[in-house]
């Protein structure tokens, strides 16, 4: 594989079975996707441009964007790929979901406007202003 590109990793572990261990090793990004032009109208194709969001520091993530209708979004960790998202956990939280697919019922609702977009993945939380 070579050296790994500067910059901060993503390293998820699957643990699940002792005998057979598994990890990814990605850059840390998280990228925005949905149901609206701006956020690639489900379009997970990795030349697909998806608003990626900007890493704030301590799990902080961020991203302003311009919906123009009411639509579904969530958050992805890897373009091309939809195995590892963060889907809608309720009350403000989220759930890091391994292996789902794209559409499934825990996206976040989004309604039409100039929004901003945090997600905190040290408390698991997001907001839309």
């Amino acid at each position: 594989d070579g050296p790994a590109a500067a910059g901060n990793r993503r390293i998820v572990w699957d643990g699940t079975n002792p005998l057979n261990l598994k990890y990814s090793n990605t850059q840390a990004k998280v990228f925005l996707i949905g149901g609206d032009p701006a956020i690639g109208n489900w379009n997970n194709s990795p030349s697909t441009p998806l608003p990626e969001m900007t890493y704030m520091g301590n799990g902080m993530w961020t991203a302003t964007v311009t919906i123009s209708s009411n639509t579904a979004f969530k958050f992805i960790i890897e373009k091309g790929v939809w195995g590892y998202q963060y889907g809608d956990a309720g009350s403000g939280k989220v759930q890091f979901r391994n292996g789902d697919n794209d559409p499934d019922p825990n996206a976040f609702n989004i309604s039409a406007g100039t929004r901003t977009i945090t997600l905190n993945e040290n408390t698991q939380t997001f907001t839309i202003l």
